[in-house]
């Protein structure tokens, strides 16, 4: 199998990593900096959690194939290491079955559907 290249990606303070409703096509490690997960609304911004050096955000959709449910931004400087999707997929088929089917149930939960 061919070993894939990660993409370090630098963010400024502020700048959004990605928004609501995008396709998930990576998720991020947080090599440097701090990045927040936040709802955005009319009146404002609700920050949901911060994410901190060694912290991985944006799984659920590169785990899923379903859209993004909040937006990620840079707080400071940033650098974030870009993990592709097609990684998360063969690191996941190549998992014990149990392990997969768990990460699967957490990810459905996490996004309030119920399967059992």
């Amino acid at each position: 199998m061919a070993q894939q290249l990660l993409d370090r990606r630098a963010f400024h303070a502020g700048e959004v990593v990605f928004s609501e409703g995008d396709v998930g096509d990576r998720a991020y490690l947080v090599q440097k900096g701090r990045v927040e997960i936040l709802k955005r609304h009319k009146d404002g911004d609700t920050i949901l959690r911060e994410v901190k050096v060694g912290e991985v955000f944006g799984a659920m959709a590169a785990i899923d194939n379903e859209p993004r449910i909040a937006c990620a931004r840079a707080v400071e400087e940033t650098i974030c290491i870009a993990v592709p999707k097609t990684l998360f997929e063969q690191k996941i088929a190549a998992a014990d079955p149990l392990i997969a089917a768990l990460l699967r149930w957490f990810v459905s939960q996490a996004r309030g559907r119920k399967i059992y």
